[in-house]
């Protein structure tokens, strides 16, 4: 009753003011009852109907400020609607409102649920109020996430109150893969065709079903001219019709219903006709009954006037047989491209025949080598020190082994570590000690491509019985320290401080005590022995590359690179990364603290023209 009597009051003040407006001014009268209150009153008292047309003009991906986790990725909604049919009176903003609804394992899981009833579906309301425009983008804070429904609200408000609500459900896609497609191989087929495979993305990465695969391949020299971008469900490709001995890259990505994810980073490959000579000089010795160390030259068979193809590693096939016809019966060991394996786990009964082929540039192997023959272990007819032995079965170390690790946080550049193994000893009584000595021996390519061989001096470890009793098994090293064990039964010795990408010879020898007269005499026992090789480290420095040529009219620079040595480890490639500097910036000088997304500098080498020799 009071409300009517206001509006009736409000209105009679217009009317007056008016009046007197018109009488002054334009001299139209006005008339009462075309107050829209006095024709309808109903009307004065009514909220806005429902926005008309709610739709979803766009649905995108973002990634928090400072994540780096593809899972803490978020989708940004555009909503979209036009004004309601019946405002009655002005529209003074809109109110935007969502709750999850779907799927049903997520809703009755979800923490905002304000109740257990399984028939209720209350959750948790966020409200925007004050959206002045017929559109609405969501943001971080509205934690919209993939795949999952969402109902959404938008209601208009006047000056009664708030209208009545659209509403519109939306069911984001499930993610997109957010991570590169795992170990992507490359090998060749034959001169002109490749075969392309790769390992999916982590579950853990993507909700939604992968539907299939884009493999994109084209030459670097002219990547635009010869681009070609091929589907597949499979997780393999075989790539034919291609050029002989010509530069290929390739890159692969996973597809979905709701859209593709990156690019895998770029993989390169040769095509070519040769195959890879076998390696020569190939020599096999049994250092301990149940190991084979075998060695080789990595200049390969055949008359040294022909053309050399790179060499990218080994296969080698080892058995108690001769049937070369049916390999699948031998056991393989591949290796990278060193000159040196061990064969473990051997039946120390039994001779072995060892062959090995040579794999190329484009992963394909070449023949076999002619096979050589190793017998079963003998002590007598290894060379070296500590050769003296005594009739004391089974007083040697047994069950020897021999692994790099990673080295120490102090570790200075270029050290490597070594882990050894071995049983302990079937004779305990008068045991007191442990000598390990080391000997090591390096092949590499210095930066000149000169071939070089070193030999280090012998390396002396001396660990006691005491020292190994402390723990179940011990782990020293030349300076003395001492790691946890992983079994009683076993010793675990951790030598550090050795030289990195080394293969090392490594004699264990049980030292046995005499007691007479309060003297200790010592007893020269049985050796075991084992070869290992010491991880390879990235090169320490590597030269600058020096633009030598720019090309304006072609768009290419000559650009000069440099060998670096191998003597931490083999180098498979070399790549150029390429980065914008900002006019600002230094072009000599690259910031400590800038970052750099290496698989996607590479990926962007792709982008340029170059020239490099």
């Amino acid at each position: 009753m009071f409300t009517e009597i206001y509006i009736i009051l409000d209105y009679l003040l217009q009317f007056i003011h008016s009046t007197r407006q018109g009488t002054e001014n334009s001299g139209i009268p006005f008339i009462l009852n075309s107050n829209p209150c006095f024709l309808d009153p109903s009307i004065c008292f009514q909220v806005p109907s429902a926005p008309r047309n709610l739709r979803l003009n766009q649905l995108r991906r973002a990634t928090p400020p400072g994540a780096s986790d593809p899972k803490a990725d978020y989708a940004i909604l555009e909503l979209a609607w036009d004004p309601p049919e019946r405002t009655h009176g002005d529209i003074r903003g809109y109110q935007v409102s969502h709750r999850l609804i779907g799927p049903i394992d997520v809703l009755y899981n979800h923490p905002s649920r304000l109740d257990t009833d399984l028939n209720s579906r209350v959750t948790a309301k966020p409200v925007i109020r004050n959206v002045t425009q017929t559109a609405y983008t969501s943001g971080l804070s509205d934690g919209i996430k993939f795949g999952r429904t969402y109902q959404f609200e938008v209601a208009a408000y006047n000056g009664v109150d708030l209208g009545l609500p659209a509403q519109l459900n939306i069911s984001t896609p499930e993610d997109v893969p957010g991570s590169y497609l795992l170990h992507v191989r490359v090998k060749g087929l034959s001169a002109t065709a490749i075969e392309v495979s790769w390992t999916p993305p982590s579950r853990q990465k993507w909700n939604e079903e992968i539907m299939s695969y884009q493999v994109r391949y084209f030459q670097p020299s002219a990547p635009n001219e010869t681009e070609v971008i091929t589907t597949t469900q499979e997780p393999r490709l075989q790539i034919e019709n291609l050029k002989e001995r010509t530069f290929y890259t390739v890159l692969v990505r996973a597809l979905t219903r709701n859209g593709a994810g990156p690019w895998s980073a770029a993989s390169t490959i040769r095509t070519t006709a040769e195959l890879p000579e076998p390696p020569s000089q190939i020599n096999g010795l049994r250092i301990n009954p149940r190991q084979i160390k075998v060695t080789w030259n990595t200049m390969p068979v055949g008359p040294l006037a022909k053309p050399q193809i790179p060499i990218t590693g080994f296969r080698i096939f080892y058995s108690t047989n001769e049937n070369t016809q049916d390999l699948n019966t031998w056991q393989v060991l591949d290796v990278g491209p060193v000159t040196m394996a061990t064969l473990d786990l051997l039946d120390p009964q039994k001779d072995y025949v060892i062959r090995i082929k040579s794999r190329g540039a484009d992963r394909r192997y070449g023949r076999l080598s002619e096979a050589i023959h190793v017998g079963t272990y003998n002590p007598n007819e290894l060379t070296g020190i500590n050769k003296e032995t005594i009739n004391m079965p089974g007083s040697g170390p047994e069950d020897l082994s021999c692994t790099w690790v990673q080295t120490l946080e102090t570790a200075k550049p270029g050290e490597a570590s070594l882990k050894i193994a071995w049983k302990r000893p079937r004779q305990l009584e008068g045991l007191y000690q442990f000598e390990i000595q080391l000997l090591g021996s390096k092949t590499y390519t210095d930066e000149r491509n000169h071939p070089h061989r070193i030999l280090y001096e012998p390396r002396s470890v001396e660990v006691t019985v005491s020292m190994l009793e402390q723990s179940p098994t011990t782990s020293v090293n030349t300076n003395g320290y001492m790691a946890p064990a992983a079994e009683n039964s076993h010793y675990e010795l951790v030598i550090d401080d050795l030289e990195a990408n080394t293969v090392y010879d490594v004699q264990i020898r049980p030292i046995y005590t005499k007691h007479a007269q309060s003297t200790v005499n010592e007893i020269s026992t049985l050796t075991g022995r084992t070869s290992c090789r010491t991880q390879m480290l990235p090169p320490i420095t590597v030269p600058r590359p020096i633009p030598v040529q720019v090309k304006p009219d072609t768009g290419q620079v000559v650009i000069r690179t440099f060998r670096v040595s191998e003597s931490l480890g083999r180098i498979r490639r070399y790549y150029l990364v390429l980065y914008k500097v900002a006019p600002t910036e230094s072009p000599k000088i690259t910031p400590k603290s800038k970052e750099f997304n290496w698989p996607q500098k590479v990926n962007n080498v792709l982008n340029f023209s170059l020239i490099i020799f």
